[in-house]
């Protein structure tokens, strides 16, 4: 009977007001089996360790246990009327440093606050290698959850992050991420992997290409571009944190392939095979168009300054066309073919410290014209009157 008393007491204490028992039923003296409260709420004990909260009286009537004895350092807490949610309104709930929360009948998965280690962090675990516990952490859209074509398809030896798409309706829509104990691994389960912004290639890193198969074309670099020239750039630093040198390699609206030197021009090309190399790549063709200078009797006039290694005159005056070669940014080696494409005649001559030709050359249409650069000057190398 003191035991009932104190329970009194307490309850009292904890109540606003008062704290009110309508009945209490004893099957041995001085203790209770059930506690009826004043609005019919019981308390119970179930079985040895398991203690019951129940409402009554009411429309819903839930009920909550906790099971004390079952399992050992354990709480088990169950409902007999199909509760399902513990709803915790606006309280918030705090879980202590190093106090695991475990998900799963065998614990397979965990959330943890870690402060064992000198870096305090969020850490969560999951079991791997088995179906019970593949090794998976899924995010995916709610409605999405327990969905067949959710189920990862397997196990993994790593615990892997996979992100789906909102489509339940196929299992491969996914990007997953792990680490296999040797390299990081990005894989998609159907579909690309679109980078939408720069990557950045720290000091002393690269990028890898690697053959998963037995042929060498099993490895490719696709660069797309839906109307652009779409090529890649090749940059050599300054060591000041700037740029010596740029490259860019590309295709052109023409669907050539060019490589050219953004900084400061062309330069040769050259192709290194056991010892032997192509001094200059032919990248593209230039097409040097003279219009009519409209002046009777009077030749129209350009200067030519090759961006390429080949390239093309039209000379549209009937007079023809008095052509000077120019040297701004062209580069020692540098060579070049040039071919009157037209009816009309291009004629070539000495310009001092700029050209030195075997003679004037008056070019008819399909004649041509061989110079290379040295040093400061373009030297002839051959001509073809045909």
């Amino acid at each position: 009977m003191k035991r009932l008393l104190i329970l009194s007491l307490l309850l009292f204490l904890s109540s606003p007001a008062y704290a009110e028992f309508g009945s209490c039923a004893f099957t041995e003296a001085g203790k209770a089996d059930k506690v009826i409260l004043r609005n019919n709420e019981q308390i119970t004990n179930e079985t040895n360790g398991k203690i019951c909260l129940e409402g009554q009286g009411g429309t819903n009537n839930e009920n909550i246990c906790v099971d004390l004895e079952s399992t050992a350092n354990e709480a088990l807490i169950t409902s007999t009327t199909g509760l399902n949610l513990w709803d915790w309104g606006n309280v918030e709930t705090e879980h202590g440093d190093n106090i695991v929360s475990y998900f799963g009948d065998g614990q397979e998965g965990a959330i943890m606050w870690d402060s064992l280690n000198t870096n305090d962090s969020l850490q969560i675990g999951t079991s791997v290698g088995d179906a019970a516990y593949s090794g998976y952490i899924s995010i995916m859209e709610k409605a999405d959850m327990g969905n067949a074509n959710r189920d990862p398809g397997g196990t993994t030896a790593n615990p892997t992050l996979r992100i789906y798409s909102a489509d339940e309706t196929s299992a491969s829509d996914y990007i997953q991420f792990y680490h296999d104990g040797t390299n990081g691994v990005i894989e998609t389960g159907t579909g690309d992997l679109n980078i939408n912004t720069t990557i950045q290639i720290s000091s002393g890193n690269a990028i890898t290409i690697n053959n998963p198969g037995s042929s060498p074309s099993g490895s490719t670099i696709y660069l797309g571009s839906p109307s652009a020239d779409v090529g890649m750039v090749f940059t050599r630093g300054n060591g000041a944190g700037g740029t010596a040198r740029r490259w860019d390699t590309a295709i052109n609206s023409s669907n050539q392939l060019y490589i050219k030197d953004s900084s400061s021009g062309n330069i040769p090309i050259k192709f290194y095979d056991k010892g032997v190399y192509v001094e200059q790549l032919i990248k593209n063709v230039e097409i040097l168009t003279i219009a009519d200078n409209a002046v009777a009797a009077s030749p129209a006039s350009a200067t030519l300054t090759p961006s390429t290694s080949f390239v093309k005159i039209d000379c549209q005056d009937a007079d023809g066309c008095d052509i000077t070669m120019g040297e701004t940014v062209i580069n020692d080696g540098q060579n070049v073919t040039i071919v009157n494409t037209s009816a009309n005649t291009c004629n070539f001559a000495d310009t001092a410290g700029v050209s030195e030709l075997n003679g004037a050359f008056a070019m008819g249409q399909y004649d041509s014209l061989d110079l290379i650069y040295v040093t400061d000057t373009w030297v002839e190398r051959g001509r073809s009157d045909n």
